[in-house]
């Protein structure tokens, strides 16, 4: 399983209840889906940078979870097709890649040659 970031930004016109209940619906549909949600994050109403058909303020949530791909798709989808939804983006969250190296384990030594000076930045023949 991924996981991903679900932002929404949703219509000024719907109230912060209606804003709730619609993330809450978009929470079902992952669940129906077999995506198991791990936070929904409501930022409240924001202004846009720029306007968006005419908008110029909507109401912005971030929802975390995990999921196969097949389940984004259709998520994506019906956000599409949604009228009370102005812009929506589903990003797959990037993990840190493991150290090749753990913390605990000594550096390794300095070879002959590799330690420069200020006035030795170019090591003559060893």
């Amino acid at each position: 399983m991924r996981d991903y970031e679900l932002m929404t930004i949703h219509h000024p016109d719907l109230g912060e209840d209606e804003v709730s209940t619609k993330i809450d619906d978009i929470e079902s549909l992952l669940d129906r889906e077999g995506a198991s949600v791990a936070k929904k994050d409501l930022w409240g109403r924001r202004r846009f940078a720029y306007e968006i058909d005419h908008v110029t303020e909507g109401h912005y949530s971030v929802v975390t979870f995990q999921s196969e791909p097949g389940p984004v798709a259709a998520v994506d989808r019906v956000l599409g097709l949604a009228d009370e939804v102005i812009r929506h983006k589903i990003v797959r969250a990037e993990t840190a890649p493991p150290s090749p190296r753990t913390s605990t384990e000594p550096p390794p030594p300095p070879t002959r040659g590799s330690r420069q000076t200020p006035g030795n930045r170019h090591p003559g023949p060893a």
